[in-house]
């Protein structure tokens, strides 16, 4: 009995509900056609169109227009300082501060600022000096922020966005600082980062060479922010057991998400390369593409690897990879030349060599590697004006003189081709086809004679 009763009062909670849905829907009905019928009406078009009508409306626009411009300013206000400090919280720049000095050093003019700049100018040049594909980490002098101040309360955005960070512990963004002592006539350089200390000078500067100070911490500096930079730096100056070992201690310390760590496993694939142990470098270089696909420099290492080993059409697959990644990468454009030349379509070859000397004039190895085009095509004259350029461009590229060489070859200049052949070799004394091609000349009766340089 008591489930029916209930049921019933719910069939009669419904049905009113139902009635007075339609009761709404009625009138709604019921306006949208009064609005219709007037709509339709002469009289509503004429009173719309009246002074009147046009007047009030003219007046509810222009209130409308003056109160949105008397809130824009404190609209516009709110957008930048909400940026600022987003900008703040999100962008891994490294800061640095102004360096205290001695009493000494600020009275000749060497302020704190001027010590901050000169540790920056120091680290940039470090970094230029690689001529990476990864983009530069972001260097600011403290001045170079925006540090408003809100007026009422008297605290600064820098001070805000800090505490988010402290609150965070977010790393992205990392301040350096430190001080310049004068001890023992000499000066001496502490800095901090984010607090800590990293770096004290082992050997003190002459007091009349600040700036020696800094290009001897530069690298300490840069292991903490972006050890990279440190490691291709010891790849380039030839130190492979150095690399090895920066490469090494870097990869354990690092976090899976931290930038920098694909980038080590690619200066880890390059030090393989070096040393011809391709498996070790393929693992290496995959390891840095599975931790970031879109470093491209590691896809044409890794094509590298593939065309020594003469797996051609995946090398083309790498260098093709590297230029989806970035079109203006000349380097992969110049190398995917080379496959193209070697499958027999020189013209695909010559449009991957001009593009790449679109992007970089002055490329060493597209001017080298187009001249190997235009020799194979008995172009012997505009052959070797490309492949002078490279030497303009790099005259210690041995490549280069090799192929300047096979061009005197094969033009009937056997002394100028030896003598290139040889130069080769004591730019790269393992450099095999200069070696195999000058004992050949050597061996060979002197000939006699010229080739017509087309």
């Amino acid at each position: 009995m008591g489930v029916v009763m209930t049921q019933t009062a719910s069939n009669r909670r419904s049905g009113n509900a139902a009635r007075s849905v339609a009761a709404i829907s009625s009138a709604a009905i019921a306006k949208l056609r009064v609005w219709h019928t007037r709509i339709r009406s002469h009289a509503f078009w004429v009173n719309l169109t009246s002074p009147r009508t046009i007047w009030h409306g003219m007046i509810f626009i222009f209130g409308w227009v003056y109160a949105l411009f008397r809130k824009l300013p404190f609209v516009i206000a709110i957008l930048v300082i909400g940026t600022i400090i987003y900008e703040g919280l999100t962008q891994h720049a490294t800061v640095i501060n102004p360096i205290s000095v001695s009493k000494d050093l600020a009275e000749r003019g060497y302020t704190p600022d001027i010590a901050g700049q000169r540790l920056r100018d120091a680290m940039t040049t470090y970094v230029d000096r690689v001529h990476a594909r990864k983009s530069n980490p972001q260097i600011a002098l403290h001045g170079d922020l925006p540090n408003l101040v809100v007026p009422t309360v008297g605290i600064s955005l820098d001070a805000v966005v800090s505490s988010f960070r402290t609150l965070m512990r977010s790393t992205r963004s990392r301040t350096i600082s430190g001080e310049i002592t004068a001890r023992e006539n000499h000066l001496w350089l502490r800095l901090r980062l984010d607090g800590k200390e990293i770096y004290v000078s082992s050997t003190g500067a002459e007091l009349e060479k600040p700036d020696d100070l800094f290009a001897a911490a530069v690298q300490a500096v840069l292991t903490k922010i972006s050890p990279y930079y440190v490691a291709m730096t010891l790849l380039q100056n030839h130190d492979l057991n150095g690399a090895t070992a920066f490469v090494d201690d870097m990869i354990g310390k690092l976090s899976a998400k931290d930038e920098d760590l694909p980038w080590l496993y690619n200066v880890r694939g390059l030090i393989y390369i070096e040393r011809n142990d391709y498996a070790a470098a393929t693992k290496a270089l995959e390891k840095a593409i599975h931790l970031n696909w879109y470093i491209m420099i590691a896809h044409n290492n890794l094509g590298l690897i593939h065309w020594n080993q003469n797996r051609r059409d995946l090398a083309a697959d790498e260098y093709r990879n590297a230029i989806k990644i970035d079109p203006n990468f000349a380097v992969a454009h110049s190398n995917l030349g080379v496959y193209y030349k070697n499958h027999g379509d020189d013209d695909a070859a010559k449009a991957e060599y001009l593009r790449a000397l679109e992007i970089e004039p002055d490329s060493p190895l597209a001017h080298n590697n187009y001249g190997s085009l235009l020799h194979k095509q008995q172009k012997y004259a505009e052959a070797e004006i490309e492949i002078n350029k490279a030497l303009a461009a790099n005259k210690n590229y041995a490549v280069a003189h090799t192929s300047l060489a096979e061009v005197f070859r094969d033009t009937g200049r056997r002394d100028a081709a030896i003598a290139e052949f040889t130069e080769a070799l004591r730019l790269s004394p393992h450099l095999t086809i200069a070696q195999q091609e000058l004992d050949k000349l050597q061996a060979a009766p002197t000939a006699t004679g010229s080739v017509q340089q087309k």
